[in-house]
């Protein structure tokens, strides 16, 4: 697995085609035992980056002529605590 850096600095543009993208967040703002801040929260917030890469790398797949069950990533998996919903 190769590592591309802050995740804040990635563009989805930039990266290989890949059927599946994995992370989580610092749980702080999610945990029960936490602060509760959920999503919006400054650590947790770090999946709506995960969440735009994954839209960036959907449209450079869109634009470079991929279609339907081609477009990549397929998946996103998220790994995080109980209480993040």
């Amino acid at each position: 697995m190769k590592h591309y850096g802050d995740i804040t600095k990635i563009s989805g543009y930039d990266l290989p085609i890949v059927d599946v993208i994995t992370g989580g967040s610092p749980c702080q703002d999610l945990s029960v035992a936490g602060k509760k801040a959920g999503l919006d929260g400054e650590r947790s917030g770090l999946f709506m980056e995960q969440i735009r890469i994954v839209k960036e790398m959907r449209e450079h797949d869109r634009q470079s002529g991929r279609a339907d069950e081609y477009i990549r990533p397929r998946y996103m998996v998220w790994e995080n605590v109980p209480g993040a919903f």
